[in-house]
């Protein structure tokens, strides 16, 4: 079991502070305990939305893939437990099988009644795979950050990275920024792609510590406080990415560009669903008909 120590919440970004965060996964189901802050709630389940860099800070959502979980600036010292090999109990009786699937002894076992079944044996040697359309998910961009991570933007609307795991193998319908189709691509992470804006301009464009997560034409919607005359909750687009910090937007996909004031504060936004992969992918857009297909394997 997998314990944590919090000791800071920040309500700029939502960000939780925590001794490390190398153990955690996105996703991850975990549980707060002891003498909990920020409006985080003792022994409510959440997950793990983002883990930022640094190794020691992260951010939570109520649902898998969900928006950011709001938490208020403070501190203190509480415990974080892993989930992810726990199973949730509710309080019940009746009768139940138990489907064991390694050897026991009555000596390891007190008080239970059980009914033990023959399970199959191992398979090990997988003699193919298939492409299925367990999981099929439309690519918008493949995205090398400035970091070096490799990402590649799923559409919102065909799914997003709902029901896309890490270590789900997959494989592409058309070439696209280094993906070539016949190849299997693993999924090492899953992410939504998120920035701070700290100024805007009487030039047009908003500034940020890092334009390489984004890419021209991605949808993007902006929380927090408004900057520049730039609306909340509404979707905007790329137009351009006029440096490592500086880019534009618009209000329709390829549309003119917005016009911004001087402005200065701290504005979040957040833009596209992506999964993250270890082959090196180069910046290129999708067209609307490139999509990533989820592979399945056959068995000896």
């Amino acid at each position: 079991m997998n314990i944590l120590t919090v000791t800071e919440t920040n309500s700029i970004g939502n960000v939780i502070t925590c001794n490390s965060t190398l153990s955690l996964n996105v996703n991850d189901p975990i549980i707060f305990t002891g003498e909990v802050f920020g409006g985080i709630v003792a022994g409510t389940t959440y997950y793990v939305r983002e883990l930022l860099a640094g190794n020691t800070t992260f951010t939570i959502s109520e649902t898998v893939n969900g928006i950011a979980f709001v938490v208020t600036s403070d501190t203190g010292s509480c415990s974080l437990t892993s989930q992810v090999n726990t199973v949730q109990l509710t309080s019940s009786t009746g009768d139940m099988l138990l489907y064991v699937g390694l050897p026991i002894s009555p000596g390891q076992i007190n008080g239970q009644k059980f009914t033990i079944f023959q399970t199959s044996d191992q398979f090990i040697n997988r003699t193919g795979s298939v492409t299925g359309g367990l999981v099929e998910r439309e690519i918008t961009a493949t995205v090398r950050t400035a970091s070096g991570q490799n990402r590649v933007c799923l559409s919102d609307f065909s799914g997003g990275t709902t029901n896309i795991y890490t270590n789900l193998d997959f494989g592409v319908n058309f070439d696209i920024g280094g993906l070539t189709t016949g190849n299997t691509y693993t999924v090492t992470s899953t992410g939504l792609t998120s920035i701070t804006v700290t100024s805007t301009t009487a030039g047009n464009e908003l500034v940020c510590t890092d334009t390489s997560v984004l890419y021209q034409g991605m949808p993007i919607v902006f929380t927090g406080t408004s900057l520049g005359q730039v609306s909340l909750n509404v979707t905007y687009y790329v137009k351009t990415i006029v440096n490592g910090t500086n880019f534009t937007i618009s209000t329709i996909q390829y549309g003119d560009v917005f016009d911004t004031t001087a402005d200065n504060g701290t504005m979040d936004a957040t833009g596209e669903a992506y999964v993250t992969i270890a082959d090196t992918v180069s910046d290129e857009t999708g067209t609307g008909t490139k999509y990533i297909t989820q592979i399945y394997y056959t068995f000896k």
